[in-house]
């Protein structure tokens, strides 16, 4: 395995394992995102692409990891600048992944 392979299985079993954490019901979201995430972006070969999608993985792993330590409470509030920076994809993935997490309790 090539050490970029290596460094990319590490962050997604981190993630994965970091999901363990939370709450059943945002877990269960959250690993099928990140799977999904991890395969879309499997045969990516523009190393921009691919290096800001680690960058930004490895940051989110940062701030779910404190916040699981100091707060349990996960999330973060995006600014209008943040919204603003966005794509269309984006936008709706957020819009899904709120109303997946919002859907009353089945338990």
């Amino acid at each position: 395995m090539t050490a970029h392979r290596l460094q990319v299985f590490s962050l997604y079993r981190q993630l994965l394992r970091l999901h363990r954490e939370l709450p059943k019901d945002i877990s269960e979201v959250g690993v099928v995102y990140i799977r999904d995430e991890f395969k879309r972006h499997k045969s990516i070969e523009d190393i921009k692409i691919i290096q800001q999608f680690m960058k930004e993985w490895k940051l989110f792993a940062v701030q779910l990891e404190e916040q699981i330590q100091t707060s349990h409470e996960v999330g973060k509030r995006l600014s209008n600048k943040e919204i603003e920076l966005l794509s269309e994809e984006q936008l709706i993935q957020i819009s899904e992944l709120y109303t997946e997490t919002h859907k009353p309790s089945t338990h």
